[in-house]
């Protein structure tokens, strides 16, 4: 085997520096696909088994080069460095120059994946649409994917042209944006917890005063970690507390939070506990109280509740790492 061949079989089992693996492309012109994920995303897990494992991706695999990367590791660090990777998953389009053609931020159906990485491939990359951007031929429409695109890339152009398109910009345009850069820019990116949660709160506002229901769900969980970036527990404990009041079934959801965010766990155990009561097979449950027990420093009890969630899913790749991270390392996987 050649050594660009080689390399290029390696890269495939394992994460290596881009520089690395652009170096060892073995048709200038043949595009990546570069999954950017972690052990404990639920989300990577479900583009892992229903897209990435899936038909079509099989049916396409000659046509490109592909690598997953750990964000977690060392070298997951450069990549998400140079490419403002701000969460996960993150899959990464780009050409054989190692430019970016598009990305797919969280998870999307198999269908829409294909459908993103197409258009991209058609000419309807970011770069191209940036281009259109500068040049004033975007329609209204057109703008706000475009200009959320820019936020998730970390471009500094963003802010000077959210200004100078601001007068096209609808309504639920300009929330869309707000709460974007809010997101991904100033929480995820600069930690900038502060200002992140100045707008969260100022949409917060608007959603609770028009009913928007689905606007305060989608808020919870950014707004939440604002204020425990910000040492606000006060805070964060009474939305905590109103969240599982007015959604009981958002119990998978809080006890994740606070045991992910090292927050509140033992109030959080007894969320768990009383949903595993009216659903004691519920393996996530399981695992979200093991999280919380080993967050406590009550590591053989986390082990005993994972051991059981795993006798539920033998086949879960994550309660298999949380499992072995518990009993080597005595702590969960992140």
């Amino acid at each position: 085997m050649s050594t660009t061949l080689a390399l290029i079989a390696l890269a495939s089992a394992n994460a290596v520096h881009p520089d690395t693996w652009f170096a060892a492309r073995a048709e200038p012109a043949r595009y990546s696909i570069v999954d950017v994920y972690t052990p404990w995303c639920g989300p990577c897990a479900r583009l892992d088994r229903e897209v990435l494992k899936g038909a079509e991706f099989s049916k396409r695999r000659d046509s490109f080069r592909f690598l997953k990367v750990n964000g977690d590791e060392a070298i997951g660090e450069v990549w998400q460095d140079r490419y403002h990777v701000v969460g996960y998953p993150t899959v990464l389009i780009l050409d054989g120059e190692g430019k970016e053609l598009t990305r797919i931020f969280g998870f999307a159906t198999e269908a829409e994946f294909w459908k993103q990485v197409d258009a991209a491939l058609g000419g309807g990359h970011v770069e191209q649409q940036m281009l259109r951007l500068r040049r004033g031929e975007l329609s209204s429409a057109e703008l706000v994917p475009v200009l959320e695109a820019m936020i998730v890339r970390g471009e500094p152009e963003y802010p000077a042209f959210r200004m100078r398109f601001d007068a096209s910009l609808n309504d639920d345009g300009k929330k869309r944006l707000d709460l974007a850069f809010a997101r991904y820019e100033l929480l995820r990116h600069r930690k900038d917890y502060q200002g992140a949660l100045a707008v969260f709160q100022v949409h917060l506002r608007l959603a609770h005063a028009s009913g928007d229901a689905s606007m305060v769900k989608r808020l919870r969980g950014p707004h939440l970690r604002a204020l425990v970036g910000l040492g606000r527990d006060s805070a964060a404990m009474t939305e905590l507390e109103a969240w599982i009041r007015e959604q009981p079934d958002a119990a998978g959801a809080v006890t994740w939070f606070c045991g992910k965010q090292n927050f509140a766990p033992k109030w959080a155990e007894g969320i768990a506990r009383a949903a595993l009561k009216k659903k004691p097979k519920d393996a996530g449950m399981l695992d979200n109280l093991a999280l919380l027990l080993a967050r406590q420093g009550r590591i053989e009890e986390a082990i005993d509740v994972i051991g059981q969630a795993r006798r539920l899913q033998p086949d879960d790749n994550w309660l298999e790492l949380h499992e072995r991270s518990l009993r080597t390392h005595g702590k969960p996987p992140f």
